[in-house]
């Protein structure tokens, strides 16, 4: 399902890209190969580059794609199908890339879609006709000697359809038609069924549309032609023979020697299983009659393999019993000490060894003893790291981890080195403990010069402050290098690679494309509280060595403008600096605000936490007053503010946006003077956390919050108060519903909350969810009953690439007298 977005990009600044006279230069002054990587680096495919450091341009037109007329799928995901990259084609590829998106999309149930492309004015355009999307209600047989049956009401498409015939075919065989022709058509039902799939979410949902979907009943006519007969001979047991035919059925699709041979040699593993010593099949065909002959030097009845592990571990027990029975006949003791020492070591153990292993004959019974004797677990002695020992305080670390291990042999050196690898090479046992070999292309490169694909300069100084103390080359600087061009947010696609000229220099090659600089962009959201939304917006990159932002919000009782400077890197290493303008005008309950505010921010990022500190300056208003005269008298219309705070962010997520698995916890404090009254004081503490079980099916997250202002009463505006109520929290009551009251009963908030959610969701994909979720909290001057308010919910999540499409019902029944419910839908950005 499409989100309602739009997106316009332009661009007005040139780009001072790199260009076939750089490479020619380089090429003669650095060589050919040295070229020739920057060449590949920075995806010059357009240029050719020949050995005597001649350039031309190879004339390979790329046309900008453009998708028309899908609403079904993203534009990103379709792209990925058709394996686009950059949103650029080449006309020789644009066929097979509308031949993967079609194939896509009728495997995903719609029959009828048609991709095409035309190319004019360096686009490509591929337009999509989508068609409906085919529900197969039943399958009707003709002349079919068996029965089949397939539940109704499944998405229909090539891919299932494949299946059916597949799964026809097999049973064909089974009974003997080995040249069957099948022939399908499709009859339109005339009549809808709402249906369900979990794949198919959305679509389940709005399945009662007519027109969205078609019911079909697939119709399969079968020409069965000859039937054979199987025959085994050579063996009298009844399973044998069962298991032979049902494997020559599966695996032998017609007759024919590439089938044949296939089956002859998958019937020595399943004869070897069965008991049979060398045993092996011959087919022969006689008329109708396909002959299997079966020939063995001994038949078992029962196979016995004895294994004893001590001590026991299930793991290293599953490994070596499942060799044990591909081998039971022939084993090689050799082999089985050479998978017993890889798969001990990955458990801990470093000295295994076989006791004893012999086979036992009986008249139909044959037995394999093994017995295995672990030893003790080893520990860590001496690491090495190309033969060259490395002291490392490994004690809380097993000799098995190796990737934790290597971990630690990279932070030792990446300031020193720079390398591309760093692999585990071997092991040696000594006595009790384990020594480990490493191996790393470990190099000291100076720098020579830096190559950029786009000459701007607003990351060069970033870069070059890696190399201010010295000009070594090592892999934490190349890494951070990698990092910033990352986050610094401009740029389309970025890469830096390191190319040797001699044994002791080297050149650093960044490839760092932008594709706008300027860009306009916008789009709707809903809440049931305000109604429609909408919020347009600029960017500029490189501006001031910054990226600038500007936003313009509008709902029905909020607007909404800010400017926002956001830079990385240019006042110190890894130091995000913000300086934002915002004003805001927003009718509450019971008053009106008008902010002007400014802050500056700076923030130091480290590997799983941030810290923080600003300045902030608020030209407040806040009016039309609707409390008593007892409350309107403490408050001032017009206020200035000015503040002083600081945050800390300890979070360890899986993935950065929808985590299923991680905690963050959080701290925000601010000093805040009133300039015409005293100073306050604002703290707030968080904590979340998050859980999948059952492999991801379900997530569990638990959410702690909990705010306090300090200082005197009539310094505090109302609008720094804290209030709970509405879809962000306590989602059962209104919006601002929770917090103190005046003599009338008009809530004006409070100077403390506590919020806790508990939350249980079934993943019904990966961007869709549905759960329940239990809230309890309160606001007001003290944290007295901090569990006073309750509710119970549940919760529909869809998420977006431009923000979640949420709906949650929820109400207090079970917890108050007081009776209170609401309904909740957010969509779109949040702000």
């Amino acid at each position: 399902m499409r989100v309602l977005l739009f997106l316009l990009i332009f661009s007005i600044s040139n780009i001072f890209a790199f260009e076939n006279g750089d490479l020619k230069d380089l090429c003669q002054k650095y060589g050919y190969q040295v070229a020739s990587e920057i060449k590949d680096i920075f995806r010059l495919e357009n240029t050719i580059l020949y050995k005597n450091c001649a350039v031309r341009s190879a004339n390979l037109k790329k046309y900008t794609v453009t998708l028309k007329g899908n609403y079904v799928y993203l534009d990103s995901t379709l792209l990925r199908v058709a394996l686009i990259r950059r949103k650029e084609i080449v006309e020789d590829e644009a066929q097979a890339a509308v031949k993967r998106i079609e194939k896509f999309y009728k495997d995903n149930g719609y029959i009828d879609a048609k991709v095409g492309f035309t190319l004019k004015n360096n686009k490509c355009v591929i337009d999509i006709k989508e068609g409906d999307l085919y529900i197969i209600s039943g399958i009707e047989l003709t002349n079919v000697p068996f029965k089949y049956k397939m539940m109704p009401f499944k998405i229909f498409s090539t891919k299932k359809l494949n299946e059916v015939i597949g799964e026809i075919k097999e049973k064909l065989r089974e009974n003997g038609y080995f040249d069957a022709k099948i022939n399908y058509s499709i009859e339109y039902v005339k009549y809808n069924y709402p249906f369900f799939n979990k794949d198919k979410f959305i679509s389940s949902i709005i399945s009662v549309l007519p027109f969205f979907h078609k019911i079909v009943k697939l119709k399969i006519n079968v020409d069965t032609g000859e039937k054979y007969n199987i025959v085994v001979k050579g063996v009298v047991d009844r399973k044998t023979k069962k298991e032979i035919i049902k494997l020559f059925v599966k695996n032998v699709e017609r007759i024919d020697s590439f089938y044949v041979g296939f089956f002859k040699e998958k019937s020595t593993d399943l004869l070897r299983s069965l008991g049979y010593e060398n045993g092996y099949v011959d087919v022969e065909l006689k008329d109708n009659i396909i002959l299997i002959s079966v020939f063995f030097d001994k038949f078992f009845k029962h196979i016995d393999i004895k294994l004893n592990i001590t001590p026991k571990n299930s793991k290293i027990e599953t490994d070596i019993f499942d060799y044990l029975k591909t081998s039971v006949f022939d084993l090689d003791t050799n082999r089985l000490a050479s998978l017993l020492k890889k798969v001990a070591f990955n458990e801990g153990y470093c000295n295994p060894k076989i006791k004893r292993a012999y086979a036992k004959e009986d008249i139909s019974v044959y037995e394999l003893y093994v017995d295995i004797s672990l030893g003790k677990q080893c520990k860590i002695g001496e690491v090495f790291l190309n033969n060259e020992r490395v002291p490392l305080n490994l004690s809380s670390i097993k000799f098995s981890d190796i990737e934790r291990i290597k971990n630690e042999l990279i932070k030792q050196y990446d300031n020193r080195y720079f390398f591309r690898y760093v692999n585990f090479e071997k092991f040696e046992v000594k006595g009790d403990k384990v020594d480990l070999y490493f191996k790393g292309d470990l190099k000291e490169y100076k720098l020579k010069k830096l190559i950029y694909y786009d000459r701007q300069a607003i990351y060069k100084l970033a870069v070059k402050r890696y190399f201010k103390k010295d000009n070594k080359i090592t892999k934490y600087k190349i890494d951070k290098i990698r990092n910033y061009l990352k986050k610094v947010g401009f740029y389309k696609e970025s890469s830096v690679a390191v190319i040797p000229i001699n044994e002791d220099e080297a050149l650093i090659a960044i490839y760092n494309k932008v594709e706008n600089r300027n860009q306009i962009y916008g789009g709707f959201g809903f809440t049931s509280v305000s109604g429609l939304n909408a919020y347009v917006g600029y960017k500029r990159f490189d501006f001031l060595n910054h990226n600038l932002n500007l936003v313009l919000f509008k709902s029905m009782d909020e607007e909404r403008g800010s400017l926002n400077l956001l830079g990385y890197n240019y006042l110190g290493e890894d130091i995000y600096d913000e300086l934002s303008f915002t004003y805001r005008y927003k009718k509450e309950n019971h008053y009106k605000i008008n902010s002007k505010k400014i802050v500056i921010q700076l923030s130091k990022n480290y590997i799983d936490k941030t810290i923080s500190t600003n300045l902030m300056f608020d030209e407040l208003r806040e009016y039309n007053l609707e409390y008593d005269l007892q409350l309107q008298n403490r408050i001032d219309e017009k206020k200035e503010i000015v503040g002083i705070g600081g945050s800390f962010t300890l979070k360890d997520f899986d993935m950065f946006i929808n985590p299923l698995n991680g905690y963050a916890l959080s701290f925000y404090g601010n000093i805040y003077k009133n300039v015409e009254k005293s100073f306050f004081y604002k703290a707030n503490v968080g904590s979340t956390f998050f859980k999948s079980l059952l492999n991801e099916k379900y997530l569990f997250s638990i959410v702690l919050k909990s705010g306090k202002l300090f200082g005197n009463e009539n310094s505090i505006p109302l609008s720094y108060r804290f209030t709970l109520g509405g879809p962000q929290m306590m989602k059962g009551y209104g919006v601002d519903d929770i917090g103190e009251e005046d003599s009338t009963g008009k809530i004006y908030g409070g100077k403390s909350y506590f919020y806790n959610e508990v939350t249980f969701n079934k993943l019904i994909k990966r961007n869709v969810l549905i759960g329940l979720f239990f809230e309890a909290g309160n606001a007001n001057d003290g944290y007295n009953d901090i569990f006073k308010y309750k509710d119970l919910g549940i919760l529909f999540e869809l998420r977006t690439p431009i923000g979640p499409l949420k709906l949650s019902y929820a109400n207090n029944y079970l917890f108050s007298e007081k009776k209170s419910q609401a309904f909740y839908i957010t969509f779109g950005r949040v702000f």
